[in-house]
């Protein structure tokens, strides 16, 4: 009967579909690499699958009202093991694409995605995570692949019987996916560490939006002449990832985590916008009076972090973790707007900031096992240092200063917000753990500015 209970509670909570359990992680307040045990090192490492075999996770998450899950494994083929994981919340940066810089004087695709009806790039949705694992003979291999996507099409028609002028025809097309490729390996004693997870994930995004227009001229043309020609598409490279984390045996009770990664993300894309003021005179978008210019943004993020973590039982029930990293990020933005009509051919706007941010953030969390029934959890994260060095170049002025070059701007906040957390584990029956999460963001001057609640549930069946 306990086991048909269990069956029933996770499958509950899976049946919006689902990914693995972040809410222990969320509870803590730390990023997931700074805990050595956890079964949602499988979204960072595919090794980590062969661990947590033969598993069942369902997840809501009320802040994005959003429910996913998945199960793991053994296939029964050359002793791998596998994961699926469905429904999860897509977080990745198709929703940047086409984003401006800070204090920009070129114009933003206005009509994207408030122009026509078509979905918001950030509606990115339907996501999915496979997850294949092998044990070798001193280590574990993995691969992830996880794919996302979303895609519209819409055709309209006013047509007035007989036809009649201004009578239009639209068409609009809208697609954008990110695909994910993620190969992992953990090693066992390799000279100090006792495990060594080395990562490498690549990711592709894409996006597709185009828009048209023909209104029926019955007075000059006595057909259907173009007034609105829109596209949107990103013009990026491969984004990528490396991580590189240690695990460090000071004593039976106490680890030390060492942790490196580098990240670069490219969101940089291209849109022209050609708008026909007078079609039935010229179509070819270039008179005064007609808008027709290409929007190029180039856009790349590379973030090098650092980290270190303890991780240590205090007690036989009780376990804490500190750790300690930095941050540096660099964020490039070159825009501009090259016009394609009569008196004014060229760029006319045209924008470049460059931001580096140094960051050095401190975690501290407590677990705490009350029973065998009840786990608390509680953890702060502060950031100690906080420094950005921005330099623009804006040559062309506009609404900027006008011709702005270099101009470096400081911005050191030292101060920093600390937010605390806190979560429950709570263990109903055998093999089955529930893990709750309630979260509070704290400003410096200690005012809740923050209360989401999370639930996982976990099933080792």
């Amino acid at each position: 009967m306990k086991k048909v209970l269990s069956i029933v509670m996770v499958v509950a909570l899976a049946a919006s579909v689902a990914s693995a359990s972040l809410t222990r992680i969320s509870g803590l307040g730390i990023d997931g690499w700074m805990i050595e045990d956890d079964d949602s090192l499988v979204m960072y490492n595919p090794a980590r699958v062969v661990d947590y075999s033969d598993i069942m996770w369902g997840e809501w998450d009320d802040v994005a009202t959003n429910g996913w899950g998945g199960l793991s494994g053994n296939l029964g083929l050359m002793d791998i093991t596998g994961a699926l994981f469905v429904g999860q919340g897509y977080n990745g940066a198709i929703g940047n694409l086409g984003s401006t810089a800070s204090g920009t004087d070129v114009p933003a695709a206005s009509w994207l995605p408030t122009f026509t009806s078509r979905i918001s790039l950030s509606n990115v949705n339907e996501k999915f995570d496979v997850i294949l694992g092998k044990s070798l003979s001193n280590m574990n291999a993995g691969i992830s692949v996880n794919y996302a996507s979303a895609s519209n099409s819409k055709e309209e028609e006013i047509i007035s019987v007989p036809i009649a002028t201004s009578d239009t025809k639209t068409e609009e097309d809208f697609s954008a996916s990110d695909i994910g490729l993620t190969l992992g390996a953990q090693m066992s004693d390799m000279g100090s560490f006792s495990s060594v997870d080395a990562i490498v994930s690549l990711n592709m995004l894409s996006a597709e939006n185009t828009y048209t227009r023909d209104n029926y001229d019955g007075i000059t043309a006595n057909k259907y002449v173009r007034d609105y020609d829109l596209t949107f598409e990103s013009d990026n490279g491969m984004n990528m990832g490396l991580m590189v984390r240690g695990i460090m045996d000071k004593s039976a009770d106490s680890k030390m985590l060492f942790n490196l990664s580098y990240d670069k993300e490219d969101i940089s894309s291209v849109s022209t916008e050609k708008i026909n003021s007078n079609p039935t005179i010229n179509d070819d978008y270039a008179d005064a009076g007609d808008t027709n210019h290409v929007l190029t943004r180039e856009d790349t993020t590379s973030e090098i972090s650092l980290g270190i973590a303890k991780n240590k039982m205090l007690s036989e029930d009780t376990l804490m973790i500190a750790a300690a990293g930095l941050s540096l990020e660099t964020v490039t933005q070159e825009e501009s707007r090259d016009i394609k009509k009569v008196g004014a051919v060229g760029v006319q706007e045209e924008y470049n900031r460059e931001a580096k941010t140094t960051q050095i953030p401190l975690n501290f969390a407590i677990e705490h096992n009350i029973s065998k029934v009840l786990t608390v959890r509680t953890g702060v994260n502060y950031t100690l240092y906080n420094k950005e060095t921005v330099t623009i170049d804006n040559p062309n002025g506009g609404s900027s200063p006008t011709g702005q070059e270099d101009d470096e701007e400081i911005n050191d906040n030292a101060t920093g917000v600390a937010t605390l957390t806190m979560g429950l584990g709570i263990n109903p029956v055998e093999d089955l753990t529930v893990d709750a999460v309630i979260e509070q963001g704290v400003t410096g001057a200690g005012m809740l500015n923050q209360l989401a609640s999370q639930l996982t549930a976990t099933w080792k069946y």
